[in-house]
């Protein structure tokens, strides 16, 4: 098998220029945007502001009424009732709206901020072309309820990453922790990063699915190191001269198969959702998927290296 030639640890100069890569493009385009006065990144609703009505159509609850025994037939009648909403947004310059059709069939639209005459003309051109509706709910959000969303989903994020440092450290040695903070500082900014080149819409949902990644992340990275310290042991037991790159390579090689395995399987479920989830889970589960590639690259190939990088500095390769 070709990883039984790899040298991951010698590399390490490689892989980190290619992350950078990624982290450069993506934070330069943010950079380029701030300098065009445009926001950096494309901020949801929740984060930037905006109006959500939650609105009952007469049309969809007697279409599920008709066909709500077929979940297939109405998911597909669904996904064109989404594509008429979006119809009618784009009139009015919304249709990059998120809509979601909730499991008792209300329709949740998240736009961006919008006078009140203007959500009133919505309502009208939405019954205009979809028929009767029922306003369940309309609710704004401000600037600074955005601002206050932002700084708590960073927050999480922070502390999040200290747990999880802490955690490594406390199970294995600091050593570890170092290299489990490196990768997920890498996920973190790797997942930011795409989300500036590919303008993803960053909310709420981007948040779940960035802590999401970052403990799948951490995850095969305890597998990987688990390995790599019970080799290490061996190693130092033997009493014999030994290169931490050597047993580092060793246990990624050893492991391979797991990780290999367990990313395959995640794909095809993303992948399912994502052709036959319809476009409500299609942005999360492509976020997700974006961000399963990132983590299963920073356990092997971040992680790793870094934990040996702090090995080295620190002394105790051998100890």
């Amino acid at each position: 098998m070709i990883v039984k030639y790899w040298k991951i640890i010698e590399k390490r100069n490689l892989w980190f220029a290619l992350s950078g890569l990624v982290i450069l493009v993506g934070f330069g385009m943010m950079g380029i945007r701030m300098v065009h006065g445009e926001p950096i990144l494309n901020l949801g609703s929740d984060f930037a502001g905006g109006n959500t009505m939650v609105l009952r159509f007469d049309w969809l609850n007697e279409k599920h009424k008709q066909i709500g025994h077929n979940p297939v037939a109405f998911q597909d009648e669904s996904s064109k009732f989404i594509g008429s909403i979006r119809s009618v947004l784009g009139q009015f310059g919304l249709e990059n709206s998120a809509i979601q059709i909730s499991s008792d069939q209300e329709v949740i639209i998240k736009t961006a901020k919008v006078t009140e005459d203007k959500s009133t003309h919505i309502r009208d051109a939405l019954t205009a072309r979809l028929g009767p509706i029922e306003v369940l709910e309309i609710d704004y959000i401000g600037p600074a309820m955005g601002a206050e969303l932002r700084n708590q989903s960073l927050l999480i994020i922070i502390l999040v990453s200290v747990a999880l440092m802490g955690y490594i450290s406390w199970r294995f040695e600091f050593c570890y922790g170092v290299g489990a903070l490196a990768a997920t500082l890498h996920d973190a900014l790797v997942m930011i990063s795409i989300a500036s080149i590919f303008h993803v819409e960053v909310d709420t949902a981007f948040v779940a699915a960035l802590l999401t990644i970052l403990g799948y992340s951490i995850n095969d990275t305890i597998v990987i190191f688990d390995r790599i310290r019970d080799n290490l042991g061996a190693a130092r037991a033997s009493k014999q001269p030994f290169d931490l790159a050597t047993v580092i390579n060793m246990s990624i090689r050893e492991t391979i198969g797991r990780t290999i395995n367990t990313v395959v399987t995640v794909i095809i479920v993303l992948v399912s959702l994502i052709v036959f989830g319809g476009s409500t889970l299609r942005p999360f589960c492509m976020v997700l998927l974006m961000g399963t590639l990132a983590g299963t690259y920073s356990s092997i190939f971040i992680a790793s290296p870094m934990m040996a990088f702090a090995f080295r500095q620190a002394g105790s390769e051998r100890k």
